[in-house]
């Protein structure tokens, strides 16, 4: 018969958390300096586009990695939200000093990428 090792540490027992004991992650944010050490830790040119994105636009993961050359605009971005299995989109406006656009547009020429490819 095979055995169990016992955890060091023995597991808590949980409780469904109270209204007071919630917490509300409203108001928590990193700062450029932090989203600037993200975007120097990843390995590629990609990556950092997205995270520069992430940052840039406050989309969501799942919506930056649907982005494709055909949503880029003059000035904003249009990301595509799926809410309750329905599709919507949202046109996210850029900041006018940002090079955001610039940079993906010329990634996705450099690499080849068609009109509906995703990044």
């Amino acid at each position: 018969m095979r055995q169990v090792p016992t955890p060091i540490v023995p597991a808590r027992a949980r409780q469904p958390a109270t209204r007071s004991k919630r917490v509300s992650h409203r108001g928590l944010f990193l700062t450029r300096e932090e989203m600037a050490a993200i975007a120097a830790a990843t390995s590629t040119a990609r990556d950092q586009l997205l995270v520069r994105t992430l940052a840039e636009t406050g989309a969501r993961v799942g919506e930056v990695l649907k982005l494709a050359p055909a949503r880029l605009g003059q000035g904003y971005v249009v990301l595509p939200i799926e809410k309750r299995r329905q599709y919507e989109e949202k046109a996210v406006y850029l900041s006018p000093h940002s090079k955001l656009l610039h940079d993906l547009m010329r990634y996705a020429i450099e690499h080849g990428l068609g009109r509906d490819d995703c990044f």
